[in-house]
């Protein structure tokens, strides 16, 4: 019989490979190399995304996939996470909730930016290489307000961590740092160059999302250790529970 203790593994386990996905896409973005002929372009040089993703096809098409990838993992995370921090918040869990619907709606538009990434590179026709340089400008726009959503969610789950028993306070005190940098994804919509462009830029597109990476995998691999410490409990016995508590 499938366990409680399976089910959390399974989840904590997904939230691991969020991270692992998300790297494995900063490594691919590396890897192409931005300095060669073309590199890749800002957003004020969109007009050159064309020729960049026709040079890097193989390359662009890697990074979307795995980009799509870690946005799947992640909302199959949201609930594992959304259930430890109700349990650790109490009722109402008005800061689980938070973080559950803000981690959803930046996961989705991740999801959005890997479509409009997929349709670029295959806008090959002449007629349709006319619109890649705002499928290009919306995606990276996607994913830099998508930055700004998982603000919410982090400093959410810094609320419950940093005064539950249950989790780690220092996980709480980088979970409010990382929410800071990301909301350096509201300002890259104003921004067409310079850092805090939503497509290169260093403040606008990738401190960001590196931190928000390593809060994926720090909290994948203590929610993972928890939960194989942790006593196994049938799910006829979580749905016991479950209505008891309903009851009370």
């Amino acid at each position: 019989m499938r366990t409680k203790k399976d089910w959390e593994l399974v989840g904590a386990g997904s939230g691991f490979l969020a991270a692992f996905a998300l790297t494995l896409y900063l490594v691919v973005v590396v890897a192409t190399d931005p300095s060669g002929s073309p590199a890749l372009p800002a957003v004020d040089e969109a007009d050159a995304a064309p020729a960049f993703v026709a040079a890097h096809l193989n390359a662009w098409r890697m990074e979307m996939l795995l980009l799509t990838a870690g946005a799947l993992l992640l909302l199959w995370f949201l609930p594992c996470l959304w259930t430890s921090l109700r349990r650790a918040e109490g009722a109402p869990g008005r800061a689980a909730l938070a973080t559950l619907a803000a981690g959803v709606g930046g996961g989705t538009l991740m999801l959005i930016s890997s479509i409009l990434g997929y349709t670029l590179a295959l806008a090959s026709s002449p007629t349709q290489a006319g619109v890649a340089p705002t499928l290009y400008t919306a995606g990276a726009l996607s994913v830099a307000t998508a930055g700004g959503v998982f603000a919410l969610m982090l400093f959410a789950f810094a609320r419950v961590a940093m005064r539950a028993a249950t989790l780690p306070t220092w996980l709480g005190v980088y979970s409010m740092v990382a929410g800071l940098l990301c909301l350096f994804g509201l300002a890259a919509p104003f921004y067409d160059g310079g850092p805090l462009n939503a497509a290169t830029g260093l403040l606008g597109r990738w401190i960001w999302f590196i931190s928000l990476t390593i809060w994926l995998l720090l909290l994948g691999i203590h929610f993972i250790r928890d939960q194989r410490h942790a006593p196994s409990e049938s799910t006829d016995d979580v749905d016991t529970q479950t209505r008891e508590e309903e009851v009370a």
